[in-house]
This record gives structure tokens, C-alpha cells and sequence, in this order.
């Protein structure tokens, strides 16, 4: 694996240090913003926007993300979300999801949200990915306050934060060497990944089964878009349609 015509190091533990390393293509990033979730987790979250240690943890990411290749062309804008205690009448935090998308809708319109969450609620990271992605039009990528804020390991936590917000602003990570590259560009080749996930131990009987295929759509196999199908539980086939992909290639340079 190659990090900008780099083999990566691996130290003696076997294990990858990226906090030295550089994309193969960075990304830009022009407008992005961070969402604070105040969810009553006092003890583990930033006090507000005006937080100095907020203002710190941020410009240090920031900073791993220009060191790691991209190009970051501002600083982002900050904006909270004070989400409403959990009740019996509101189970799956209905109520929250729309405090948060009051929260984005009073920004200007950005590329990415850097969403610190307060705590491991499900429903609050599932209603804010479905918002996002859905019906807001907006990447997103979620980091836990407790974890981004601890000294020990903050550096390694921001490169591996960066590699996700690398993809999903097109860029690419790593390549393979040319020698482990050479039999897929022998011809113009789409690589296509399927699986099907089932209902795990304790789920409702009839829980549908969730069929994936992605493709790649660019020369070094970087970019996977993904479709998602609900079918019939515990059926291995996947009736998927592959034309949901929307893959953007010609008869020159995918098949």
C-alpha cells in the first residue's frame, strides 16, 4: 500500500502509523462547519462554541488534515444543537433529530458537517446520518467529544478522522504499487463488491435482510458508490439493481 508513492511503515507492534503520512490525492475542502451535540453528557462534552479547548481540538485537526495532503481553504463555522432529554413518549429521539436539522438549516449551505457527538445513542447517529444524506444533501462525519478531545492518542484519532473526510470529498488515500496494479489495468475494469447482511440474535421475526453492492468508478479503485435494498429476511440473493449505482463511466474506461 502506497501513501503519496510511499510505502506505509509499520512499527514493531504490526500496527500502521498514519500521522505521518500523506494522502495520494487530497481532497478540498472550502466550506465545512462543526455541529456540537449538547445531549446532557456535561461531563464529556465541549461547554459551547466559545470553548478554547473546542477552538484547540478543531485547528489540531485541521492541521492533521493539511499535513496529511489536503487542502483546507477555511476554518469552519460552528453551531450547536441542544437536543431535548429523552422521553417515553419519543423512543427513537424524533424530537432531537429536528433540533439538530433547526441547528444546520441556520447555516449557510456547507459541503461537510464534522458532527461531535455527545454520547453512543443509536438513534441520534442513525437520524442524523438519515437527515444528512437523505433529505439535507450533506456529508457528514461523526467523532465521539469524549474520544477527540483525549491527549492520549489525539494525533493517530485525527488521521483516521481524516481519512474518512478524504473520501468522501473525492480524494484518494492509498494506491497499490504498480507491480500488484498491473492485471487490473491490463483492460479498462469495474470492480464490484455484494453482500447481504441479515437479522442478528433477539431481532423481530420478519426483519428484513439488507442486499449492498458498490462499484468503482475511477482508475485506482478509490471510489465506491453504494445502493441498498430491504428483501425478503435471511435470503442470500441479492435482488439488488445495479443500476441504482449510477456509476459515471463510458465503454472506455469501465466494463
Amino acid at each position: 500500500v502506497l501513501y503519496a508513492s510511499k510505502a506505509q511503515e509499520i512499527d514493531a507492534r504490526a500496527s500502521w502509523n498514519l500521522r505521518s503520512v500523506k494522502f495520494s490525492q487530497g481532497a478540498t475542502l472550502s466550506k465545512w462547519a462543526v455541529l456540537l451535540i449538547k445531549d446532557g453528557n456535561h461531563r464529556q462534552e465541549f461547554s459551547g462554541t466559545d470553548d478554547p479547548e473546542l477552538a484547540k481540538t478543531v485547528q489540531g485537526f485541521k492541521k492533521m488534515c493539511i499535513t496529511s495532503g489536503m487542502r483546507v481553504q477555511s476554518d469552519p463555522r460552528y453551531v450547536v444543537a441542544q437536543l431535548p432529554q429523552k422521553s417515553r413518549e419519543d423512543p427513537t429521539r424524533k424530537r432531537a433529530i429536528n433540533a439538530i436539522r433547526q441547528s444546520i438549516l441556520s447555516m449557510d449551505k456547507v459541503e461537510l458537517i464534522l458532527v461531535l457527538l455527545s454520547n453512543g445513542d443509536k438513534h441520534i447517529y442513525s437520524g442524523l446520518k438519515h437527515l444528512c444524506d437523505v433529505w439535507l444533501d450533506v456529508h457528514t462525519v461523526c467523532v465521539h467529544q469524549e474520544k477527540i478531545r483525549r491527549d492520549k492518542g489525539q494525533l493517530q484519532y485525527f488521521a483516521n478522522v481524516a481519512l474518512k473526510l478524504n473520501m468522501k470529498l473525492g480524494g484518494v488515500n492509498h494506491d497499490l504499487d504498480p507491480d500488484s496494479m498491473k492485471w487490473l489495468k491490463q483492460e479498462p475494469t469495474m470492480m464490484v463488491g455484494m453482500d447481504v447482511t441479515h437479522p442478528g440474535p433477539g431481532s423481530l421475526k420478519g426483519t428484513p435482510s439488507i442486499a449492498a453492492v458498490v462499484a468503482s468508478i475511477d482508475e485506482k479503485f478509490a471510489q465506491f458508490p453504494a445502493s441498498l435494498s430491504i428483501q425478503e429476511t435471511r435470503k442470500e440473493v441479492s435482488h439488488i439493481n445495479a443500476s441504482h449505482l449510477h456509476v459515471r463511466c463510458s465503454p472506455n474506461n469501465c466494463r
